[in-house]
Formats: structure tokens, sequence, C-alpha cells
């Protein structure tokens, strides 16, 4: 029955004068066996062991069968008052406070406790019979890991079992727990695990002075004490939280309303009768319109409704109507909720915010606009502009920044007193706010400053005119109540993105300009980049000018002829516009830019295909034999949406043949949109109108492109012919283009041909047209009409 290992620990604790309490199996002459329950005292005398009084009792095989029948009844006993714990308490720290002390009570045992996976003890889930045990139960949960994992409790938390151990000290797998357990006559134990939604939270352990007590009948009924702890706290659980829902449900949401499939109410919480007035009887049967506040527009309403019938949740802001007509402002949640795949209710809860957006209309007004004027204050208008910013680096737009300060305004307040300067204050903020449009965005900076942004400017130079009329508009006399005040102003600017691109960047540096402008006097503009002011005014002038040469005639054509490369006959012709200002010739370079930038290209272009139809019409009408006219076009013109039949119109207009038009174009035209460049070309082919690729092979074209534009001239860029005699490789481009482009049937034409040398290599091979100072210049129109007289 015993080991030798317990005989030896046996015989130690005997000569080491403890006493030991234990039962031992014996065999009877006749051979059958009983058993004894035996108490070993030594006696030492003079630290030696003298003799060893044996106090033993007989255990009959009806005693050992009555102490198990004890035992089994003990066992229900405990099951049964398990399970009235589990049914009259309510948290789970309360059973598992109770589950070691009724084990101790109704089990007999001398131990009781409750461990965690990491086999920790909490001191108040353990039940003990004498203090001396507390001692084993620290020593119990202090082992080694590797010791832990071997103990019953810790084999029955990681497996989700059982376990019984009928004799301690008899298992040589739990040294390092046996001596401890020998020590304080604990000879048997259990551990149950206990278990939560299937996992393990803990185990309970037993420990026992009696040996092989634990039987199949009491392991069944130690598995029924499991599962009755785990389902009561599976039930705790779930009923803990449908607790914590309702709560939640009512505390935390001011509506809490269902409907079914057709919106009708069923069912509302007593926040819903509190805060719409009406009583839950009067709401359950409605349809939830009853709390419509018809503001919600037919588009809003079908929208809404679609959304929760193709099962959708909806959340958002919702404004009711309370049964006393008052406005509700309430963020809602409203979701389907199906039944066997169908939806058949609608749950909807929400909270009522009214009083928090007037409270945070309160404070916006409060932390973000001036108490003063009404204009946003510095920290708003800085989110405004990291806003913006936002939005123009991603749209490549421009900007402009302003700090506006009115000049000695502290005299003001002492002179009239500080309800008089608030007024000049409120004042001044109406009239930046009505003079700019209605998304620029104007703040009151600390102190007297003003500041304003103006978005999407076309031009920087826009921003000198604006700002410029601004202060004069700013300048005029202030009369406030019967005072008249007058007043000067300085603005300082700064640009987007020319001279910073963060919030605080374009404001500081817009300060700093101040500097400039005060520099210069009073009623002035400063500039962070001082050399803008005086570009920006040379653009307002120029484009001011451009405006008026229009109207003015101050316009006009000059005609640069080609002829044959072979037998030098006029062939055709370049219309080149000139501005001719106050006897003046302005050159193309410095006002061409500027028409595209400013987009006024688009009306010069349709004016130079006007007045070339008209030449043309005349020189007809003399008789002449009229070349082919081209008309550079520039991208804008090209890709506006009417380009074809306004070209056409004009034409026909002047009752001219369309085959003495050509439109020249750059080949970036048809590389950001090829498609649509052979669309527009193919159009106006069908009229008749002839195509030119200007300055062909400057950019990044490929030579394959040729092939896919049914044009008719390739003119080869000046700076080919010119460096041709130089460079092999640019010969070699020569030659590709005039090759490729007699295999495509495209006549080519040189620009740019001043020299005789150049006319023989492009002769050698085969450019077709030569434009250039060696056969003529640019000229006026009376001059080119010599020449078509000449060639006629």
């Amino acid at each position: 029955y015993h080991n030798k290992r317990f005989y030896r620990d046996f015989w130690n604790k005997i000569i080491n004068g403890e006493k030991v309490k234990c039962s031992f199996v014996n065999r009877a002459k006749d051979g059958s066996v009983f058993y004894l329950d035996s108490l070993i005292i030594p006696i030492i005398i003079k630290n030696e062991l003298y003799r060893i009084v044996d106090i033993s009792r007989d255990i009959t095989i009806e005693t050992l069968q009555k102490r198990r029948i004890e035992n089994i009844s003990n066992l229900y006993k405990t099951l049964s008052d398990i399970n009235h714990l589990l049914l009259t308490s309510n948290t789970k720290n309360e059973i598992l406070k109770q589950l070691p002390k009724i084990v101790l009570k109704s089990l007999n045992c001398k131990v009781a406790f409750i461990v965690d996976k990491n086999s920790k003890l909490d001191k108040e889930n353990a039940a003990f019979q004498s203090l001396k045990y507390e001692k084993y139960i620290q020593y119990a949960l202090s082992l080694s890991k590797r010791d832990a994992a071997k103990t019953p409790f810790a084999k029955s938390f990681k497996n989700k079992r059982v376990y019984v151990e009928n004799n301690i000290q008899n298992n040589q797998n739990l040294t390092a727990f046996n001596k401890q357990s020998v020590r304080y006559n604990l000879n048997s134990c259990f551990a149950i695990p206990i278990l939560q939604k299937g996992e393990s939270v803990g185990a309970l352990v037993g420990l026992l002075e009696e040996v092989g007590i634990f039987d199949r009948g009491m392991h069944r009924l130690l598995d029924s004490v499991k599962d009755n702890i785990s389902y009561a706290l599976d039930k705790i659980d779930s009923e803990k939280w449908y607790d914590i829902m309702s709560y939640a449900v009512d505390t935390g949401f001011d509506f809490v309303v269902i409907t079914d499939k057709n919106f009708n109410i069923v069912y509302a919480n007593e926040k819903t009768e509190q805060i719409s007035g009406y009583k839950k009887e009067e709401l359950v049967g409605k349809h939830h319109s009853i709390f419509s506040s018809k503001i919600y527009n037919r588009s809003f309403i079908k929208k809404f409704y679609q959304t929760l019938s193709s099962g959708k949740a909806y959340s958002g802001l919702m404004m009711y109507k309370t049964r006393s007509s008052k406005i509700v402002q309430a963020i809602m949640n409203i979701m389907p909720y199906r039944l066997n795949g169908k939806v058949e209710y609608y749950i909807a809860v929400g909270k009522d915010i009214t009083k928090e957006i007037h409270l945070k209309e309160t404070i916006d007004e409060i932390l973000n606009h001036d108490d003063v004027t009404k204009l946003i204050n510095r920290r708003a208008f800085v989110k405004s502009l990291e806003r913006y910013l936002e939005r123009a680096r991603y749209e490549d737009t421009l900007a402009a920044l302003s700090v506006i300060n009115p000049i000695g305004f502290s005299s003001v307040n002492r002179a009239f007193g500080f309800e008089i300067g608030n007024k000049v204050l409120v004042e001044i903020a109406r009239r930046i706010d009505s003079y700019l449009r209605e998304y620029d965005v104007v703040a009151k900076l600390e102190s007297d400053k003003f500041a304003v942004l103006l978005k999407d400017i076309k031009h920087e130079e826009d921003a000198l005119w604006i700002f410029d009329n601004l202060l004069k508009e700013l300048a005029e006399p202030y009369k406030i109540d019967h005072s008249k005040i007058n007043l000067s102003f300085n603005m300082g600017i700064s640009l987007y993105p020319k001279d910073d691109e963060k919030p605080n960047g374009l404001i500081e540096k817009a300060i700093t300009a101040l500097v400039d402008a005060k520099a210069k006097g009073e009623g002035s503009l400063g500039f962070y980049k001082a050399a803008f002011e005086k570009e920006a005014a040379h653009k307002l002038h120029l484009r001011n000018d451009m405006k008026e040469a229009l109207s003015n005639g101050e316009f006009v054509l000059h005609y640069q002829p080609y002829f044959d490369s072979e037998n030098k006959t006029l062939v055709g012709a370049e219309a080149l516009i000139r501005w001719k200002k106050d006897g003046k010739i302005i050159p193309p370079m410095e006002f061409i830019p500027f028409l595209e930038e400013t987009k006024m290209i688009a009306s010069i272009e349709k004016w130079v295909i006007n007045k070339v139809s008209e030449r043309i019409a005349l020189w007809s009408k003399k008789g002449l034999r009229v070349v082919p006219i081209s008309i550079n076009i520039s991208p804008l013109s090209f890709n506006s949406a009417d380009f074809p039949e306004s070209v056409i119109s004009i034409i026909k207009n002047h009752n001219v043949k369309t085959e003495l038009i050509s439109l020249e174009i750059i080949e970036r035209l048809f590389l950001e949109n090829m498609e649509y460049a052979q669309k527009i070309i193919k159009k106006l082919h069908s009229h008749g109108i002839r195509f030119s690729i200007d300055d062909f092979g400057t950019g990044y074209s490929s030579l394959s492109y040729l092939s896919k534009l049914n044009v008719d001239f390739v003119k080869i860029d000046i700076s080919f012919i010119r460096e041709m005699l130089k460079s092999e490789s640019t010969m070699a481009i020569v030659e590709t283009i005039v090759y490729l482009s007699k295999r495509l049937k495209m006549k080519t034409i040189a620009e740019g041909v001043e020299e005789q040398t150049q006319l023989e290599i492009l002769k050698k091979i085969g450019c077709d047209y030569i434009q250039g100072y060696l056969f003529s210049k640019p000229l006026i129109e009376d001059e080119f009409e010599k020449i078509l007289e000449k060639h006629t």
C-alpha cells in the first residue's frame, strides 16, 4: 500500500522525534486483509530513540464502507451547499469567496483555496481549519514553475478537468509538494477547474488527512460541482451584461425606440416619454413620423428610408419635434434587426444634444471670435488657413494674406474713449468684410491688427490691386455718433506659395512686411519680398494696357513668307502678332507669355483668325495669287469646347477658301491628349483647313507621333537649323525628320534659315520649304502685299 519512500520518510520522522499519523493495510496469518489507523509516537531520551508507542485501531471493511458512504454523503451535501450558493449569489467574487469555506466545512478538508492560472492566491479565496495551514498554502504556492506545473491544481487549470490524488505521499512526481504535505499530514487532495465561457479562470483545491477516499463515484460528483460552478458563472456573467446593457441603454441614451418593419412604434423607454412629452401608450402603435420636425426635404426622406430598408444602419444628427412643438436635436443610430434573414424591426437609440449644441456654439464664440468685432480671432484664422492651404496645395492655386494695421489707433481710445474706439474697430471690420468676396476670410488679430486671406486669386498682382483699393476704402473718415475720426493704415502682404506654405509662416511674413509699409509712410503697402511690388505693378499696368490695346487697334500682324527650296517661289506665310504702342513695337516675348498667363490669348487668337481671313478676302478681290497663311494656336484655344466651330464660322463669314488657312500647333498640345488632338484635327481637316506642327522635336515627342497625326506640315525648329552645321547628331535629327515626313507625305518647313550653306544642305536632304532672313524677314501688310503682287 505504501512505497519505499513512504517508509523512508516515516522512519526519518520517528528518529527525529516527530509523531506520525497514517493508515496501514495489513495481512493476517490466514491471509485476510485488515486495516489500521495508527498514531506512532516516538519516545526520545537523551537525544536517542528509546521506544515507540503505537496507538492503532482496527478499521474493518464495514468501517471503510461506512466512511465511504459518509464521504459521498458529505460530497452530496457539498454539492447542495454549492448549488444554494450559486442560486443566491449575484457576483462572481462572492461565489469564489464562499466556495473554499463550503468545501472546508462539508468535506472535512483541512485546507481549501482557489488559485488562478499563475498559481496565485487571493487570501480572501482561502479557508483552513487552523492557522498552521496558512503557512502550508504559502509554501504550496511558492513552488517553482517546474514543480508547480506537476501539481493537481495546475493540471486542473490547464486541462480543464477534475484531478484527484488519493495518496500524495505515494506520488513520486510530486516530490516538492509531498514534503510539506506529509509534514502537515495532508494525504489526499482534489482540484476542480473553474470555467467561465469554456475558459479556465481558476481552480478550487481541497486537501484532506484521509488516504484513498476518492473513487469513481466521488470523481463524478466532483465533475458535477465543476459543471454547476461553470453554469452559474456563465449565467451571472450573462445576467450582469444584460443588466449593464439595460442600464447603459436607459442611462446612456435619451431615446430608445423600437419600431416594426413598417416603422410603427412597438417600444419606447421612459426618457423618450420625458423628452417628447408623449406617454408610452400614446406612442406604441403610432408611426415614428409622430416625432417628425417637417424640416427635411423629399430627397433626404427618400434616402433615409432606402438606407434602412436595404438593411443598412443610419447614423447622424436628427431634428425631432416634441408634443409641445419644441425642436430637439439628437445624435441617432438606427439599426435594422433581422429575423430569419429579413428585417423585422428597427432599433433607434440616440442622445439629446440640444443643450450641448447651444453650449458648443457659446464656447466656439468665446474661443474663436473677437468679442468686439465678432470676427474670427487668430486661433480660428490659423485653422481656416490650414484648411484652405490643404486644398490649395492639391488644386495648385494662389493666395495672398495681408495684415492691416491702423496707425496710432491708441490715440483714438485716449481722445474719444474706449467705447468709441470699439465702434471704430467694428466699422473697420464691416468695411473690410463688405469689400471682399464672400469666401475670403477676415480676422481680428491681437491688439488692433486685422488679417485678410484672399483665396484663389488668378494672378499674384491681383493682390496689389485689391489691397491698394481696400486701403483707400479704409482711409475714408469714420463717422461715429457725433464724431468724425480720420485714420490711416499700413498693410503687410505675403503670398502663397511664393513666400511661405504654412499658416503661421504666412502670417509672420505679412507682419514682417508691415515694416516695409511703415518705412514707406502712411497708407502704404509692404511686401515680404520687395521685388514683387515692382514686378506686380508692371504686370498690372501691362494688363490694363493690353485690354485697351485690342479695342484701340494697337495689335498688328506681320507676315513672314516661306519659299520652295528648289525654285524659290512663294508658297506660304506665317502670321505673327505684334504690339505697336506709342509708335514702338513691343517684342512678342514681353507680352505673349502674359497673354497666355491671363488667358487673354484666346481672344487675341480669334482676332488674328478674323484679321487673316479679312486680308485673304481683300487680296483675293484684288486678283492676287494668295498663298496659305498659317496662324499659331495656343493649347488654351485648341482645347476650348467651341474652337472648331468658331474657326469655321469666322472663315466662312469672310467667304474665304479654307485651304488658304493653316493652323500651327505645338507638340505639347497633342502629347497631353493625343485622342482629343486627332479628333479636332480630323474635324477641321474635313472643312479643308490644314495643320502644321511647330517647333517639332524641341519637347519630349517621339518621331513615331508623326504617324498618328494627320498633319500637313512639320516645321523644323530654328535651334536645329542653327546647330546642324556644328553637330553631327543634330544633323542626323534634321535628316530623320525630313525623311520620315516624306514617307508620311508631309511637307517640311525649315525655320530661321539665315545662311546659304544651310539652304544648300536642306535642299540636298530634301527639305521642302525654307523660312528665314535669308529670303525674307517678317513684313507689314503692305510689304507682304507687294510680295504677293510680285508672285502673281
